[in-house]
């Protein structure tokens, strides 16, 4: 069955959980955004985030939880994201259907598509929920932009690193956890 949606109309979590028809969409405060599918190297960036991070919590025995799109983030009553990557360091926000609160980390890849909402829509949005840290990863052009939640609940200015660079991320979630730049990006 089609679920058809009003643009003009505002939604919350009851809608956005009633809707069963596999349409990947997003629930930013009330509207609905549809999600398109992703690229290679997107899905390619995405996979190996979810490998170096899992690989460092398996071998530092660090007990958080690591996620990957398509699972739902329930921000609000009015707000239900699908981040392309993230980590929550409350085991007790963690349900089998998503999310329940503000997760610690979260990452998103640009597209073409989602190239406007990832970088001025989601930013806004995450910061406005307290997210700590928030990296957008243009893997086109092979760079990392790291943003971290002030005590002014704004996020700073945001710190680059690029593959050229090859510099390790530090993680200011996991206090001494790095990434090196190399591992997002390797062919």
């Amino acid at each position: 069955m089609s679920v058809v949606i009003d643009v003009n109309k505002k939604y919350g979590i009851v809608d956005y959980l009633s809707w069963n028809d596999n349409i990947r969409r997003e629930l930013i405060e009330g509207a609905v955004k549809l999600m398109s599918g992703v690229s290679k190297l997107h899905n390619r960036v995405t996979v190996r985030l979810t490998k170096v991070y899992e690989t460092i919590f398996e071998n530092r025995n660090i007990d958080y939880f690591v996620f990957h799109a398509p699972f739902d983030v329930f921000l609000s009553d009015d707000t239900v994201v699908q981040p392309d990557f993230g980590i929550v360091c409350d085991l007790t926000k963690v349900t089998d259907n998503g999310i329940k609160g503000i997760p610690d980390f979260i990452v998103e890849v640009l597209s073409p598509t989602s190239l406007k909402r990832d970088a001025h829509e989601k930013f806004d949005l995450y910061e406005k929920h307290g997210i700590k840290e928030y990296w957008i990863i243009n893997p086109i052009e092979q760079c990392v932009n790291v943003f971290l939640l002030q005590s002014d609940g704004k996020y700073d200015n945001g710190t680059p690193y690029d593959l050229n660079q090859n510099e390790d991320i530090p993680i200011s979630i996991i206090e001494g956890l790095k990434i090196k730049v190399s591992d997002i990006f390797k062919n």
